[in-house]
């Protein structure tokens, strides 16, 4: 009899255990079907100002209104960055120009900072490099000053200092059903609070407050530095428009060659893990996900500006390199361009990387007209058979596909490349034209007129 009773207890416990399990993950599954937890990450300071007085609205929300919590350390670390004046107009937060020579090398090439390029007040007084160098990262680690090759702006090269980025980092709570909910809590720790030490457990209490579908409750939680020198970084572009603003606006997949620990936190930093709330009569929780900024759903908006088609190397060994722009001040008119390619150069390419239609009338070399008519379009590329060491001469023009209203600088521009290149590596360059010889390219109806009308 008594062993019958124990056998019988274990089993009705075993029952209970399972009936306590399934309404866990009911519960839990349920939690997940009423509020979103998701990281924003802003990768720059432009919007900072607005954002330390409580605006939103630069915020990836769609037409939700946020609500954003103007307390706590992390709150304190943006509110640091805005006293400087970092992100305020006619404040330079990120590239400086430092000199511009009329000759030299033409390719990009970079160098990290050093310590004698600090006596350069246009370095050393740098809102980003002090409020950096107040926290303790090494001269090498604060941004590289840069040689870029700019025909576009006369024949050359400048040099620029590019500090690194600091990224503001929030956590972004938002109901996903139609029913209201209270956040009541959030909890996770604090590493390098005023003690310097890491808190192991910190709470953050709300009050309560109903939210609906409609709003977001937005948390900071401080500054990460993204690692440097920068990774290469590959952009799967779902869609992309223009805005009336005159920014150009991307939503797609970011990878990045890098690993979480790369990114180091700038302390005091909110490491959040669990998010309580309250919907109807009932207490949820959810986990938060940790942090990994290698792998994310990424919203870009810049300005752009029209620059110059770029021209690309290929060698014997099939390496591509970026030489330069190609036919500078195209955009006034049709222009020549005169290029010696390298001694291992078989092919270039000549690709159309930004918001501007290319025309090319020819391009030649020893007599030979190796391209006629070709139009290039954004994302569009013509490869193109040369000899080794021997000058070409390039008749084209170029314009505009938007109004801009500002540039966006050397960064865009390295950018742009870079993204090519990946794109070449992988063997997915966009349409890509090749000729050689007598061959031509492909020119569009409409454009025929215009590429008659250009110097032979």
């Amino acid at each position: 009899m008594l062993v019958e009773f124990a056998a019988w207890a274990g089993i009705i416990g075993l029952a209970a255990t399972l009936v306590f399990g399934i309404r866990e993950w009911t519960r839990r599954k349920k939690a997940g079907e009423l509020v979103r937890v998701r990281f924003l990450v802003g990768r720059s300071l432009d919007r900072l100002p607005g954002l330390v007085e409580g605006s939103t609205d630069s915020l990836p929300l769609g037409d939700r209104v946020g609500m954003l919590r103007t307390v706590g350390p992390g709150f304190d670390m943006w509110q640091d960055l805005a006293d400087l004046g970092l992100g305020s107009e006619g404040t330079p937060s990120d590239e400086v120009l430092l000199d511009h020579f009329t000759s030299g090398f033409e390719d990009y090439v970079s160098q990290p900072l050093r310590e004698a390029d600090l006596e350069r007040s246009e370095i050393g007084n740098h809102l980003v490099v002090r409020f950096l160098r107040d926290r303790g990262v090494p001269i090498a680690e604060l941004g590289e000053v840069i040689a870029w090759g700019e025909p576009c702006e006369g024949p050359g090269y400048s040099t620029r200092f590019i500090p690194r980025q600091p990224w503001l980092v929030m956590l972004a709570i938002e109901p996903i059903s139609d029913t209201p909910i209270t956040v009541t809590e959030v909890t996770g720790r604090v590493d390098g609070g005023s003690s310097g030490k890491s808190e192991v457990r910190s709470r953050i209490a709300f009050s309560p407050v109903p939210i609906d579908r409609s709003e977001a409750i937005l948390i900071p939680l401080g500054v990460i530095l993204p690692p440097f020198p920068s990774p290469e970084e590959e952009f799967e572009r779902e869609w992309d428009d223009w805005m009336e603003t005159g920014h150009y606006r991307r939503l797609g997949d970011l990878r990045v060659d890098a690993t979480q620990s790369d990114y180091q936190p700038i302390q005091p930093i909110v490491t959040p893990d669990r998010v309580k709330f309250n919907a109807g009569d009932k207490q949820h929780s959810v986990g938060v996900h940790r942090l990994d900024p290698t792998s994310v759903l990424a919203l870009d908006t810049f300005w752009v500006a029209g620059t110059c088609p770029h021209l690309f190397e290929r060698s014997v060994d099939g390496t591509v390199r970026h030489v330069r722009e190609i036919i500078p001040d195209g955009s006034d008119g049709w222009v020549e361009d005169f290029y010696l390619p390298s001694v291992d150069c078989v092919e270039i390419i000549i690709a159309e990387l930004e918001f501007e239609v290319t025309l090319l009338q020819r391009v030649e070399q020893s007599g030979v007209n190796l391209l006629g008519p070709t139009t290039l379009r954004r994302g569009e590329s013509v490869e193109v058979k040369v000899l080794p060491a021997e000058p070409i001469r390039s008749v084209g023009r170029y314009s505009l596909t938007h109004d801009v209203g500002a540039t966006s600088g050397v960064l865009f521009k390295i950018a742009v490349v870079e993204e090519f290149l990946s794109r070449l590596r992988r063997g997915a360059g966009g349409r890509t034209d090749s000729v050689e010889g007598e061959r031509v390219g492909l020119a569009s109806v409409g454009d025929e007129a215009a590429l008659r009308r250009a110097p032979g």
